[in-house]
Parts: C-alpha cells; structure tokens; sequence
C-alpha cells in the first residue's frame, strides 16, 4: 500500500519549537528520519513512500554541494529508493535549491513577512536567524518515481506545506543599467593576459557581464548590460564596494561607465502566499 507521511508540528513562522533539547552530534545522515520496520525494509512492492518536514535542528550541518547545493540524494539499490534530504535550509532555498544567493535580486516575495522566508544581513545574526526560521526536508520515495519527477516532487511537497505558489514571471522592476556616457573606447583590453573575473576589483580580459553579475549579487536591484560593447574589457575599480553606488559610479566614469536607474521587465521569480 502506498503511503505517505507528512509530519507538520508547527506554523511556518517560528521554528524554534522544534528544537531538540540537545544537539543532534550523533544524527546519522546516511539514514532516513524514520526506522523502517521489516516489511518496509524489503520493499518488495517498490511502493514506500514519505516526506517529512521539521524545523532547525541543532548541531545538523547542511548539505555542502557545488555551488552551495544543500541538498543529499541516496540510493538504497536494496530497497529500489531514493531519498533526498535537505537540513536546515530557509523556503526560498528549498525552492531554488541554493542558488538563490546570487539570484537574491531576482526573487520577488509577495508574502506577508518577507524576513521568514529568506536571510539578508539587515536581519541580524545569520544563525540566530536560522535557528528561527529554517526547516528540514526528507523525502523517500520509489526509484521509478524519483526518475520521472525528479527534484519537482520536493518543489511541490514546499508550495503544498507553506501554501505558496511559485515561478518564474515577466514584471516590471526597478534596475540599474550599465550604460556607456561617450563614444571612446577605454575598455578595450591591453594584450593577451589570463582571464581575470572580478577579484579585487579587476575584470581582464572577461565580458561586462561579469561586472554587473558582481554588482548585482551584493544587494536587492537587478543590473542589466545596456552598453553593448562587444567584446572583453579591462576595468580596475580597486577596492570600491560594489554595494555603495555613488562611490561605485564614481570608479566607472573613468571608463565612461556609469549606472542609471530605470524600470525594466525581466524574469524574476515570484513566490506568492496563498489565499
């Protein structure tokens, strides 16, 4: 018989209560969150299923992927499932699987409390956030499932708990554009060094793209290439703080760069709280 468990103790907007009383040193990740009994062991019907969502827990380190991927997939070949596993990770990393620290700009909350739903430095202490607001995720279900639906299973399981709906829409947002202020070229590359993309200021022999990917990963207002300059170029902005715009702005007009804000439709993605 298939079945399905979902453990819901609390309210999405404080999950300090699921706290245990001590940390979680001897949690084994290689385990699902359950113990199985015999039958479900043996599996022999290939039918075992369940999801699982608590709050933070202590002493439980994420999961460290490439590019911030904090999520686990095991394989029981023995058992024919899969599971997925994700720990202490807010809602919007649920649903944009880690990537959402560079997309940060490009995420769009219509929530009623946007600090419960993502961490930004103005919220304080990041663990102290966490503690508050973070949740995890295991899922287990058959292989046969898990290769036609992949990670929309887990997608799906968020929207239905936190009764949200999600995706990517064309608004109209504010921008800062990159623009050209003169017809000289000083961008131009001065020889045929390695490619640099960005430490300390510098971008050589690399498209503006990763200038404004830089500028635009250090706060809230997406930055688009309006200069359409064709090939790479070489900046030194030193030490500026992509953050501070006038002081940013400053360093871009010695290459007849300068940054305007304007209202632009672009993809973004929505997260929307349901009725």
């Amino acid at each position: 018989m298939l079945s399905l468990i979902v453990f819901q103790a609390q309210a999405q907007k404080d999950t300090t209560g699921f706290v245990y009383r001590k940390p979680l040193f001897d949690f084994d990740y290689a385990k699902p969150v359950f113990k199985l009994d015999t039958q479900q062991e043996a599996n022999i019907d290939r039918l075992l299923r369940f999801s699982v969502f608590t709050g933070y827990r202590e002493g439980v380190e994420p999961v460290h992927r490439e590019f911030g991927f904090n999520m686990a997939t095991q394989e029981n070949r023995e058992q024919g499932t899969i599971r997925q596993s994700i720990y202490n990770a807010s809602i919007v990393e649920m649903l944009t699987h880690g990537f959402e620290t560079p997309m940060q700009s490009r995420i769009l909350l219509e929530v009623k409390d946007p600090s419960a739903y993502r961490y930004l430095p103005a919220y304080g202490n990041k663990q102290a956030w966490l503690r508050k607001n973070a949740y995890c995720y295991e899922l287990l279900v058959p292989r046969a499932a898990f290769s036609v639906r992949k990670v929309k299973m887990i997608e799906d399981d968020v929207a239905q708990h936190f009764n949200i709906s999600f995706g990517y829409e064309t608004r109209k947002v504010k921008t800062l554009v990159l623009v050209r202020t003169s017809g000289l070229d000083k961008l131009k590359p001065s020889g045929s060094s390695e490619p640099v993309f960005g430490k300390s200021g510098v971008f050589r022999n690399v498209g503006l793209g990763y200038l404004t990917q830089a500028v635009e990963k250090t706060g809230l207002t997406p930055v688009v290439d309006d200069t359409g300059y064709p090939g790479a170029v070489d900046i030194d902005l030193g030490s500026v703080d992509y953050s501070n715009t006038q002081l940013l702005r400053l360093a871009l007009s010695k290459y007849d760069l300068d940054l305007k804000e304007d209202m632009r439709e672009l993809k973004i993605f929505v997260i929307k709280e349901l009725k």
